[in-house]
Order: C-alpha cells, then structure tokens, then sequence
C-alpha cells in the first residue's frame, strides 16, 4: 500500500499554534473589544460550518468595524505557518497529492488558499464552512475520501486533535497525530504520531520504499 494523498489540518498543523478562535479571542481582547470567549467560540463553530455568514459572525459577536480587526487577524494567522510546511510541500511536489481539511469558515478558508504562502499547493482542499459539516462529524471524511478518490487507506490525515483522527480512522483513512507539546497518550492509537512535519518526509520516503519492494 502506498499512500496516495496527504491530508493535512490547519490550525495546530500547517499553524504552529491550534485555534484561530483563541487567536481571534487575544487580538480583539488587544483592540478593547469586550467579547465573552463562549460566545465566540459558538459562534466560531457556527462560523466554521457554514451557519453563519462573515457579516453576521462580527455581528452576532458585537463587533461593527472589523476590518482593521479583521486585516491583522489573517496576517497573524498567515505569520504562524509552520516555514517547515513549505519546505515539505516543496519536497513532496509531484511524489504524493496534498490536501487541506480544515474547520475553517469558507472565506477564511479560500483567503488563506490564495495567500503567497499556501497558493496552489492543494491538490485538493475540503473547507468545513462551504461544505456544512465540520470535524470530527463523518460526513466531512466521507466528502475528503470522494474528492481523493481513492481507497481511504492510500489517504494519510494529520491532526492535532485527536478526536478528530478517531473519526477518520473508522472510515478507513490512515492516521498521524501532531503533538507540538507534550500530551496524555489516548486509549485511540493512531498510525503515526510526530512533533514535526519533517518526520512526515520520512514516513512518505518509507513508504515508497517499501512499495518498491512488494
């Protein structure tokens, strides 16, 4: 078996740091805005699976001139990406599709698929904010696996979130576990478990390897 497509997730993957809620909780905490962080994570969710539209989730969280907030919340985010991704993405261009599956609202989402930083590297890209469900709801891998169109085992899935990877792993999908910091072991055992995207390389050279050899 050879591994056809590599599924990465955003926020605590391709990010170095996890949440763009608790990102976006620090910004308009820095800019006086007196948001609950409940509430915004629920409307965050909402936001991300597609219930909400932009002007509505700036709304609904009380925030009238967001744009300057806005600006400097996606330059943030676009700073935090792993500068070992592009590396990787570069070395693996043309030994194995890339994909994106995140929970992540559609124009969120398609604003960082045409950034300098992530442009054209898809092959592949499931947003959790145009397609209306969001992990760990299966729903969302059964969508990733027909877009791949492949064998769910020839597909390998990056997380962080551990849920997120139990998930997959019932349908199929081949899994690795991000773990940037040290973290409990979990009853669910996943296929691989890193602290750095460079150990992805290697398990994708390892696994050519071992094709040729069948």
């Amino acid at each position: 078996m050879r591994y056809e497509y590599l599924i990465f997730d955003f926020g605590g993957v391709i990010l170095e740091k996890g949440s763009l809620g608790d990102l976006l909780f620090t910004i308009l905490q820095a800019n006086g805005e007196l948001v609950d962080y409940d509430v915004l994570m629920d409307k965050i969710h909402k936001f991300d699976k597609g219930q909400l539209s932009e002007s509505k989730f700036w709304r609904e969280i009380d925030v009238q001139d967001y744009e300057k907030i806005r600006k400097n919340f996606m330059n943030k985010v676009l700073s935090l990406i792993d500068p070992t991704f592009e590396q990787l993405s570069l070395n693996l261009k043309g030994k194995i599709k890339i994909g994106l599956l995140s929970n992540i609202s559609e124009s969120w989402g398609e604003e960082v698929l045409i950034s300098p930083q992530l442009k054209g590297i898809f092959d592949v890209n499931v947003l959790t904010g145009k397609e209306g469900y969001s992990k760990p709801e299966p729903e969302v891998y059964d969508i990733l696996i027909k877009k791949c169109n492949c064998e769910p085992n020839k597909i390998l899935f990056i997380d962080d979130k551990i849920k997120n990877l139990v998930v997959a792993s019932t349908l199929g999908i081949k899994t690795a576990w991000m773990i940037r910091k040290p973290k409990k072991t979990p009853e669910f055992i996943p296929d691989y478990m890193i602290s750095d995207l460079i150990q992805i390389g290697s398990i994708i050279e390892e696994q050519k390897k071992l094709y040729k050899l069948v």
